[in-house]
């Protein structure tokens, strides 16, 4: 009996125990689970981590990206290259208007192409032939010259001919005349034309280009630029003087151009007195030909062909060709009148030359369709040249920078 009442006592919460562990666990674990778990889990790990993480790395991840990476790298190629192309073009522009203009500039000294060791005249008066190294008189009329000095009576027809007999058969002889012809030397002997005489030999004549003739092988624009020994300095110095003027008018940057320059100026601090003399006598000769109307057309004549030279080789437009000619013009107009005002006794700082630097020329001479390009581009190349005295430029130029006579 006991035995049963303790399997029924035992039976009996195990009854009661299904129910109110199932009841309570399956609404408990399920209610509050599936919709605390699902409602707050979807919503919450959705719209959090869909829209802040997709939405945040599409514009921070992707856009800007495209603009910082990709826009940046080809603007950036292209505009290298355009400010390239417009620096080039600016150059080019400025670099034609400045080099015209010292191109032009009457040289003060330079040295004859070739040389000019003179050469022994070929010439002879009116009346005479050359013979060797001799001018003999023409013989008379009835005598013949006999190749050394005499002037023999010619023989009648039907005579034979000896040196100095006229002979007919064995018995008819008779003796010829003869004289000694007037002969000069080359001393005396005139030159070539185009050629002047210093004792026995003609040299080339520096007054065909307007110049004087400066000892042998060189020309002077007058006889105190002869005389300032520019010549002692060597063909060497005027030439490093002459090719860093042209490589301060290139409007460039590269090695070439500053090594020429740096070899110009050591020149010029070489021989710094005799540069500075130089200078000041092409600035003067420069303001003497600027109250001569008639040169002072031919230099502007000179200038006019050589800028449409250069400007027919660079590729633009014939309307845009005339609009460099005109601010090449205005440019010249400037320098030339600074230079009939300048003070010839005011020496430059030659330690400070240089390439002329771009300035604002690329901003302004690059688009000549822009309002009011013309005027802009000629003050900024003027403006850039008065970096550095233009004027004594001018004057170096002069004095060096053509060292050969095209003569």
């Amino acid at each position: 009996m006991k035995k049963t009442k303790i399997q029924s006592a035992s039976n009996k919460p195990k009854s009661k125990a299904k129910p109110a562990a199932q009841s309570p666990s399956k609404p408990a674990a399920q209610s509050p689970s599936k919709p605390a778990a699902k409602s707050p889990s979807k919503p919450a790990a959705k719209s959090p981590s869909k829209p802040a993480g997709k939405s945040p790395k599409k514009p921070s991840g992707r856009s800007p990206k495209k603009p910082s990476g990709r826009s940046p790298s080809k603007p950036s190629g292209n505009s290298r290259i355009t400010n390239a192309n417009k620096k080039i073009g600016a150059g080019k522009l400025a670099h034609t208007c400045v080099k015209a203009f010292f191109d032009s500039v009457p040289p003060s000294i330079c040295w004859k192409k070739g040389g000019d060791v003179g050469q022994p005249p070929r010439a002879c008066p009116m009346g005479y032939f050359r013979h060797h190294e001799l001018c003999f008189q023409n013989c008379k009329p009835g005598y013949s010259f006999d190749g050394g000095a005499l002037c023999i009576q010619n023989c009648e027809r039907g005579w034979d001919t000896h040196p100095l007999t006229c002979f007919k058969l064995i018995f008819q002889v008779r003796t010829r005349d003869s004289y000694f012809t007037h002969s000069i030397t080359n001393f005396e002997a005139p030159c070539n034309e185009g050629q002047y005489k210093s004792a026995a030999l003609c040299y080339r004549d520096c007054t065909q280009i307007g110049m004087v003739n400066c000892g042998i092988g060189m020309c002077a624009a007058s006889d105190t630029s002869c005389g300032l020994g520019i010549a002692e300095m060597g063909i060497d110095n005027l030439v490093a003087i002459g090719k860093g003027i042209a490589f301060v008018a290139s409007f460039g940057t590269s090695t070439v151009a500053t090594t020429g320059v740096a070899a110009a100026k050591s020149a010029i601090m070489k021989n710094l007195q005799k540069v500075t003399k130089a200078v000041k006598n092409a600035v003067s000769s420069m303001k003497i030909m600027s109250k001569n109307p008639s040169a002072k057309k031919r230099f502007f004549d000179k200038l006019k062909q050589q800028v449409k030279k250069t400007v027919k080789e660079l590729p633009m437009e014939k309307r845009k060709e005339k609009m460099v000619e005109t601010i090449c013009e205005e440019v010249h107009n400037d320098l030339f009148q600074k230079i009939s005002e300048k003070d010839e006794n005011n020496s430059p700082a030659w330690e400070k030359l240089d390439v002329l630097e771009f300035g604002d020329i690329v901003e302004n001479c690059s688009d000549l369709d822009a309002d009011q390009a013309g005027v802009k581009c000629t003050q900024s190349i003027l403006k850039t040249l008065d970096n550095f005295d233009p004027t004594g430029l001018t004057g170096l130029a002069a004095a060096y920078m053509h060292p050969h006579c095209d003569i």
